[in-house]
């Protein structure tokens, strides 16, 4: 073999090479590129393309974080620059608007490059913060139990000999100190049987559509003696879209709200529950007007069992701007679908 046929033989065997490295990455079913040092795309596989709703051809030698994620500027977090300083592989997640990627990148040799692997982890951590809002409920289920044999017999105890003693003629002073004991104990009892439907309901009820408003308004009407000298302000929005859920939950997941607000607005003071849409999402809005000191210690009893309610049906619990001075506002955002 002449000079000339060995050089054709090697060039046909770089191309052989060249289509069979090609055609391991394209078939990756994840994002895959060589990016050079300045964040520039050298290479591609059809899935990073897909991702970037563009051609392999178009991307190669744009900016990676311009091209998937549509920033002006490096995303924060990314491992590119550690991998090509160390030469080896590290090991990212970006935390991005609505998303968050797992990013592995391997140095090339000349640490001019490196080829990075992209994995969406947005629905596995959702997975796994719904998965851990269970555990915790499951463990508060447990908990609420222990508490309920605990306190069950010395709060009915309270509760009976308040209510003897309010029989008897006493000054107006000490009634009224009575009335105050009696409705601490029906609180505390409240709370109790709250923590005990939640254990006792777990997964016993089927998820459904259910009309989010409907839902909302029974919770109201539940919690009628909690609004008890309070003005209830409600606003329903019309015709929202069914959401598919347990109703309990929702249920209870308002009425911790519900119970807060209503502590923190104070005798005559008001509460307002809203039901709203904002794009895919539904919210239910609790905003209270703040006349009252506020309990925070039951507040944030309230808040985490609320959240930890609303994750487990898919949303979010959030705070939003109140409409009175003194006033704290809570925001349920469940996705419609």
């Amino acid at each position: 073999m002449n000079e000339t046929d060995a050089l054709r033989a090697h060039a046909a065997n770089l191309e052989r090479l060249t289509a069979l490295w090609r055609g391991a990455i394209d078939a990756v079913p994840w994002p895959l590129a060589v990016i050079r040092a300045d964040y520039v795309i050298d290479r591609a596989n059809v899935r990073f393309a897909e991702s970037a709703g563009r051609s392999v051809r178009a991307i190669v030698g744009q900016r990676c974080y311009t091209t998937l994620f549509g920033r002006t500027e490096a995303c924060t977090g990314c491992p590119l620059t550690e991998v090509l300083a160390s030469g080896g592989e590290a090991v990212a997640t970006l935390d991005l608007p609505n998303r968050s990627v797992r990013v592995t990148a391997h140095a090339y040799p000349d640490r001019r490059a490196a080829l990075c692997l992209y994995a969406d982890e947005t629905e596995r951590r959702r997975a796994e913060e719904i998965a851990s809002a269970q555990e915790r409920l499951s463990l508060l289920g447990q908990l609420a139990a222990g508490v309920a044999h605990e306190m069950n017999a010395p709060l009915a105890t309270i509760l009976i000999s308040a209510q003897e003693m309010q029989t008897e003629s006493r000054p107006d002073q000490d009634r009224e100190k009575l009335d105050q004991i009696a409705k601490s104990a029906h609180q505390a009892q409240r709370i109790v049987e709250g923590l005990l439907r939640i254990a006792r309901t777990e997964h016993a009820e089927p998820v459904a559509r259910i009309d989010l408003t409907q839902v909302v308004r029974d919770a109201l009407a539940a919690a009628g003696p909690l609004l008890a000298e309070r003005m209830l302000e409600r606003t329903f929005a019309a015709e929202l879209p069914t959401v598919q859920a347990r109703a309990t939950e929702v249920t209870e997941a308002v009425l911790y709200l519900v119970a807060g607000a209503a502590n923190a607005a104070g005798t005559g003071g008001r509460v307002c529950v809203e039901t709203s849409r904002e794009g895919a999402d539904l919210l239910v809005t609790v905003d209270d007007e703040g006349l009252a000191r506020r309990d925070t210690a039951g507040e944030m009893l309230g808040i985490s069992l609320s959240r930890d309610l609303t994750q487990r049906l898919g949303g979010r619990l959030e705070r939003t701007k109140s409409r009175f001075p003194q006033g704290a506002a809570l925001r349920m955002r469940l996705p419609a679908n």
